[in-house]
């Protein structure tokens, strides 16, 4: 019942009707509390404000999320976090982040024309913004969701090279190596950005999984 509940609010969403999507995230939130599907429901709830720029909501949701048990969850509502702390507090700086949404919300209905033209109007209008890495890290989801694998690679390659300390460097990281080994049946060069996430951020959500896939790439028995 709770992942209908999830395909209806995504539904909901898809079509505009933001409020009832919402309703059913809530619904399953409240079902439950503190489990990873509530969870779940409590992201989707906080997308959803982030979208349609309720930024203080989408935030306040996010910080509870930071000490979620799922790690990626946790990870994903830190760095959501971040963005929106980084870009508001003034007005002339949220303007960027609400395109930035506008952009994203784009991004999740499928509508990448439409989407790249909110992207190329943020630093038209607000050239010096702090969104770069961002919009770099969503044109590469752009890129994958059209299948242009190679170009997806080359964003996120701009992502750890040119934001190396960044919170977005150790899952551009990832995700490129991951588009080297599934995608583009580059495994030595999978493994080689593997082995960078390891040795370069110790710390990251995805370093254990990283090293997983390093191992069974250079052939160790990998249970």
């Amino acid at each position: 019942v709770a992942r209908a509940k999830l395909a209806l609010g995504d539904y909901c969403l898809l079509g505009g009707q933001t409020w009832d999507a919402s309703l059913y995230y809530s619904q399953v939130e409240k079902m439950y509390e503190d489990a990873p599907i509530g969870n779940e429901a409590k992201f989707r709830n906080a997308t959803l404000f982030f979208y349609t720029g309720d930024f203080a909501f989408a935030k306040a949701d996010v910080d509870v999320l930071k000490s979620a048990t799922s790690e990626l969850i946790a990870n994903d509502a830190m760095q959501l976090s971040l963005l929106i702390e980084e870009n508001t507090g003034m007005d002339s700086t949220e303007k960027p982040l609400k395109l930035y949404a506008e952009a994203d919300f784009l991004t999740y209905k499928n509508q990448f024309d439409e989407a790249e033209k909110k992207l190329d109007s943020i630093n038209r209008l607000y050239p010096g913004n702090s969104l770069d890495g961002d919009i770099l890290m969503m044109r590469a989801k752009i890129a994958f969701k059209k299948r242009n694998y190679t170009g997806a690679l080359d964003f996120y390659q701009k992502v750890y090279t040119t934001y190396p300390t960044d919170v977005l460097a150790d899952v551009s990281l990832f995700k490129a190596a991951e588009l080297e080994e599934k995608y583009l049946n580059e495994p030595l060069k999978a493994k080689d950005l593997y082995e960078k996430l390891i040795l370069n951020y110790r710390g990251s959500v995805y370093a254990v999984e990283a090293r997983n896939r390093f191992r069974r790439l250079r052939g160790d028995a990998v249970n």
